[in-house]
């Protein structure tokens, strides 16, 4: 017989993969446009201090770790709850 369960939920890990590449990719692209150019004069500046780095991409993915998390753990609750009927 075939067995349909096996792809219940493909579709969520599809949707979850292309929207953690668009996030990533989002943020990549706000990092990029955060960098300090360089002058149009083409002195290098003395004196200044390099700017410091956005760390906006370990909290990204720390939400992104922590939402797995969480939906692992409550999918498992309400799968206890409530079995699959096969």
């Amino acid at each position: 017989m075939y067995r349909l369960d096996v792809f219940q939920n493909q579709w969520l890990v599809v949707m979850m993969a292309c929207g953690l590449v668009l996030v990533l990719s989002i943020v990549l692209y706000y990092v990029a446009m955060w960098r300090r150019r360089p002058d149009a004069s083409g002195q290098a500046q003395s004196g200044a201090a390099a700017p410091k780095k956005p760390r906006l991409l370990p909290e990204v993915l720390i939400l992104v770790y922590a939402f797995a998390l969480v939906f692992m753990i409550v999918y498992t609750l309400f799968m206890i709850r409530y079995p699959p009927n096969w």
